[in-house]
């Protein structure tokens, strides 16, 4: 566990190549219901990575497939000393929410804000 930790933290401390791409996925929703898949790639001469992702609802079985709605993530991680952070937006249910956490190798899980009042679950992982 300690070297994948360490290995995490050379992925993502150095500075990325330009043009590097990563893939997210994760799950949102208070019982996981929304699987996140999608690919971000680095915004050129930054740190900031963006691009498209799907969210596809898996808590109910409809006829015609699960619900999928196209949507978008942009985020940027920074290291301090041994712990890498990440700061995102994503567009979820046509608001753009504000997410801040820790990574944990190259996972996070916390709550996204995406009003005055409502928090969503969230768990983030960036391959």
């Amino acid at each position: 566990m300690k070297y994948l930790a360490i290995g995490a933290l050379c992925i993502l401390g150095a500075d990325f190549a330009q043009g590097a791409s990563f893939t997210v996925t994760g799950a949102a929703g208070y019982a996981s219901e929304w699987a996140i898949e999608g690919e971000a790639t680095q915004a050129e001469n930054t740190q900031l990575f963006a691009g498209p992702v799907t969210f596809t609802h898996a808590g109910l079985c409809t006829v015609g497939g699960p619900p999928v709605r196209p949507s978008q993530i942009k985020f940027e991680i920074s290291r301090s000393g041994f712990s890498s952070k990440i700061q995102a937006t994503i567009l979820y249910e046509g608001a753009w929410c504000a997410y801040s956490g820790k990574l944990s190798g190259m996972s996070s899980h916390g709550f996204m804000r995406c009003s005055a009042t409502e928090q969503i679950p969230i768990t983030l992982t960036i391959k």
